[in-house]
């Protein structure tokens, strides 16, 4: 790697800074943005070029190289030790950590198809958004969203039978002491636990690479227990709009709910989730992304974009999967 770690930071590159952390993995920064980064290396060496948001995987056969920001190489260290303590590889990526971990748990649930009738009538994630300005607000966040709602889920293989019947199946041996082990090991590790469900659920489009300064899309691959994570976001949206709607919310995303009045989403309290206040104050909304509330501006709020973006409601979805599996708090 020597050879092509000169190569990489070389004066013509678009990389900068380039240094070695580890074998096959290396910081650096990227003025042109990763994209370019990846085009233009592999206009230069051999293998695929991943672009991510924060950096890229090169492919070389069955060897691959991680170029990153330096800011998460603290995140990526602490995923790789948590897999290592429990006696297993993984590249550095989250990713990679959160596979081997998925994969550590039990076997994969094949005949997943079914469970792709969790995507009708409901996105990947609640967006809800009425441009405006609104008085005495304050916006409400749930804690730790996707993993509390994980937790819940008392098995990871289901399938949807005819008439949209939510069937839960049981565990292999030994597989629900490995699956809390690894609820438990996550549990303070904010980017592994978010990608357990993404690695879960897998991609249903595939993500761009280059190869010879061509771009390519990868059809994508279901994850190993694709059902289960689609029941979470599922069961995440039905919970949001439900949210939404108690509070008459000017602005809902994924997890969050900005309401009026002294208005509170207490159906997140009815499941046991945890509710926090986030920011409170005179609002404006503009877009799900370009809003402020109080003192708080998103980034592009804070730059001075004011684009209006109205999203309606999403209409009640015919069925609600969430009533079929958890339950409310006593």
């Amino acid at each position: 790697m020597a050879t092509r770690r000169a190569a990489l930071g070389d004066d013509i590159s678009p990389m900068t800074g380039i240094r070695e952390w580890a074998p096959n993995f290396f910081t650096a920064a990227a003025s042109a943005g990763w994209t370019a980064v990846c085009r233009w290396e592999s206009l230069r060496d051999g293998g695929q070029w991943w672009p991510k948001e924060k950096g890229l995987t090169w492919c070389m056969g069955s060897r691959y190289t991680w170029i990153v920001t330096e800011d998460q190489v603290p995140a990526i260290l602490a995923a790789r030790a948590i897999v290592e303590g429990l006696g297993l590889t993984c590249g550095y990526s989250i990713g990679s950590a959160a596979r081997s971990l998925l994969n550590y748990c039990g076997p994969p649930q094949y005949g997943y198809k079914s469970s792709l009738g969790l995507l009708h009538e409901a996105g990947n994630a609640y967006l809800e958004c009425h441009p405006g300005e609104y008085p005495e607000s304050t916006l409400y966040d749930c804690k730790s969203y996707y993993y509390s709602i994980l937790c819940r889920l008392p098995c990871w293989r289901l399938t949807l039978r005819p008439g949209r019947r939510l069937a839960l199946h049981g565990d292999f041996p030994g597989e629900l002491h490995r699956r809390e082990q690894v609820l438990q090991l996550v549990k303070d590790h904010k980017l592994l636990r978010n990608a357990l469900v993404g690695c879960m659920t897998g991609r249903e489009a595939g993500a761009v690479y280059y190869y010879r300064g061509e771009r390519y899309q990868h059809k994508g691959s279901p994850g190993i227990f694709r059902g289960a994570g689609l029941l979470v976001r599922r069961t995440a949206w039905e919970l949001t709009r439900r949210a939404s709607v108690e509070t008459d919310s000017k602005l809902s995303n994924t997890d969050c709910v900005l309401c009026q009045g002294g208005l509170y989403p207490g159906t997140w309290d009815e499941y046991g989730l945890v509710v926090e206040p986030r920011h409170s104050g005179d609002a404006e909304v503009c877009a799900p992304t370009i809003f402020r509330v109080g003192p708080f501006r998103t980034v592009f709020y804070a730059g001075g974009s004011r684009f209006g973006d109205a999203l309606p409601r999403p209409a009640m979805p015919s069925k609600e999967y969430h009533r079929d599996w958890l339950r409310p708090v006593a």
